[in-house]
């Protein structure tokens, strides 16, 4: 017998919850084709009630979240991490960071959590029907989907836009400039972009 494959997806992908998050747009827009038969709600944050919390009680996460974080290399060449050959055990080889750099994941993962949580605590719930549209700015709201599940006859079928507002955006920090770029720009597009309009499975 074949051995079983593992599919790694994002989470949006599957029907899963997908946590608070922001995209690479200006506005975000959603168009609800089809609703699932349970879950799927729509969550949205304002980032200042966020932030303001976080200045009245954690001003130190404050600083953390404005600093320039440090990225693994090998998050840009694959994802995978390359050990130099050697005789050495594998179970004993990794991609040593060192105490200060570790230490600073820990505070990273502690100012992304207090983030997801206040936003869950703050937030509001939408359950778009079919035909409903929504919009937002997103560089003021944090989004959030709770999990779902279709059922024989209702299957959801969300159409998604990135939508760039040269009149009326915010201006762009500099760390976000080439994401934008790589969207909106059509020096750094990797050419026409496809927006598929049928449904695939997510789970």
């Amino acid at each position: 017998p074949s051995e079983p494959t593992l599919t790694v997806r994002v989470a949006g992908d599957t029907n899963e919850d997908i946590p608070f998050h922001t995209d690479v747009g200006d506005i975000v827009s959603l168009f609800a084709l089809g609703e699932s038969a349970e879950g799927g709600e729509s969550l949205l944050a304002s980032s200042w009630r966020v932030y303001n919390e976080l200045a009245r009680t954690r001003p130190d996460i404050i600083q953390v979240l404005a600093s320039d974080w440090p990225i693994p290399r090998f998050f840009q060449t694959g994802g995978c991490f390359h050990p130099p050959a050697s005789d050495v055990p594998p179970e004993f080889i990794g991609n040593n960071t060192g105490e200060t750099v570790d230490q600073f994941f820990k505070k990273m993962a502690e100012a992304l959590d207090s983030l997801h949580f206040l936003a869950e605590r703050f937030h509001i719930s939408m359950k778009l029907q079919k035909g409903d549209m929504q919009f937002f700015n997103n560089l003021s709201i944090l989004h959030a989907r709770r999990g779902y599940n279709d059922g024989p006859q209702q299957k959801r079928h969300f159409l998604r836009l990135w939508l760039k507002d040269p009149e009326n955006a915010w201006p762009m920090p500099k760390q976000l400039q080439q994401k934008w770029d790589g969207v909106y720009s059509e020096e750094e597009s990797r050419g026409p972009q496809v927006f598929p309009l049928y449904p695939y499975t997510t789970v």
